[in-house]
């Protein structure tokens, strides 16, 4: 394999993408509202100098210059993970959300100050999974503010019921959320379980034509791209497997996507 070519087609099928994906009215300095980032995806873009380990993140992670905190949820917890971690982050109402901070936090802790203002300036962008089912990525719901007149310092309990300090902040969210994706990701809470046939028929804010339109011009440029260089085959598999959701794909396309992937 030519690494030059390998490089070359990444650096187009990339631009490409995002030209494609670009939306003027709802980009917010580096992410475009209800589009999916994993963790890695949203440290690179606000300019995080080394990826951090995950495990120091967690829900949050306050940058060391106090310049950004992103927050990220998994909006319907699982039943079997800690009870310490079952934090009672929810929608009040399309424009406001309730939040809770990591637990043995109180209200003069470090990371809370930051995140209600108190060391400066601050940056909070939100990031919102409906659950773990989802995978590693999360939706971009916008830039967060809080309250200051809705943070309360309460507990929560752990696995052997002792109560653990926590601080629960009401967020007020620049842009409210769309009914689209608000009623999706309120979904798991209102029936209490999961609903493997909603996550299927959701595939994005925007309209459903659009968005199968422009994975077929995705598909048809890393076909090209396939016949220019013969590379990228992990692209083109990826982008099999999201089309196979897709019923307005024929089948023959998928088809024909498999004989360039084998050759």
């Amino acid at each position: 394999m030519n690494l030059k070519l390998h490089l070359l087609d990444s650096t187009d099928f990339s631009i490409y993408e995002f030209d494609r994906l670009f939306d003027a009215k709802n980009w917010q300095k580096g992410f475009v509202l209800y589009k999916k980032y994993s963790r890695k995806d949203v440290f690179r873009i606000l300019n995080v100098p080394e990826n951090p380990v995950a495990q120091n993140v967690g829900g949050y992670l306050v940058s060391p210059d106090n310049s950004h905190c992103p927050i990220f949820v998994n909006y319907h917890k699982e039943d079997h993970i800690s009870e310490s971690t079952k934090y009672e982050d929810q929608f009040v109402n399309n424009k406001e959300f309730d939040w809770m901070s990591k637990s043995n936090r109180t209200l003069s802790s470090n990371d809370v100050q930051s995140i209600l203002g108190k060391n400066g300036p601050i940056r909070l962008p939100l990031f919102i999974k409906k659950n773990n089912d989802e995978g590693m990525n999360f939706y971009y719901m916008g830039e967060v503010t809080p309250e200051l007149d809705g943070v309360q310092q309460t507990t929560i309990p752990n696995d052997q019921g002792n109560q653990l300090s926590v601080v629960k902040i009401r967020f007020n969210l620049t842009n409210p959320v769309t009914p689209t994706i608000y009623n999706y990701l309120h979904e798991n809470v209102i029936n209490n379980k999961p609903n493997s046939e909603s996550k299927l028929n959701f595939i994005h804010p925007q309209q459903s034509t659009e968005f199968e339109e422009n994975c077929e011009i995705q598909f048809h440029y890393m076909i090209s791209m396939l016949l220019r260089a013969r590379l990228a085959k992990y692209n083109l598999i990826k982008i099999i497997n999201s089309l196979k959701v897709l019923k307005t794909v024929p089948t023959v396309i998928i088809s024909h996507a498999k004989l360039l992937v084998n050759q």
